[in-house]
């Protein structure tokens, strides 16, 4: 569960956004389902670029949220 108060939290739910969107497109490449945007067809090129670049986004912020949590240290008391 986030605790709201941290760095890492933040990363996390981005990383998770990001995983996503890749995943839908590999989806739609998968089954070859054709999206169209008023008269504009999408073409798979767009699908194919839009899962490497939200993949790779993904996977930097998972390692990045990782690197930064400190959600399991105890709290700080002054």
């Amino acid at each position: 569960m986030f605790c709201h108060k941290c760095k890492c939290c933040n990363l996390s739910w981005l990383s998770g956004f990001f995983a996503l969107a890749a995943v839908i497109h590999i989806v739609r490449l998968i089954s070859r389902a054709q999206v169209q945007i008023g008269d504009w067809t999408v073409p798979m090129n767009v699908s194919i670029g839009v899962a490497i670049v939200a993949g790779v986004l993904s996977l930097i912020l998972c390692k990045k949220s990782c690197a930064s949590c400190n959600c399991s240290s105890p709290a700080k008391t002054n």
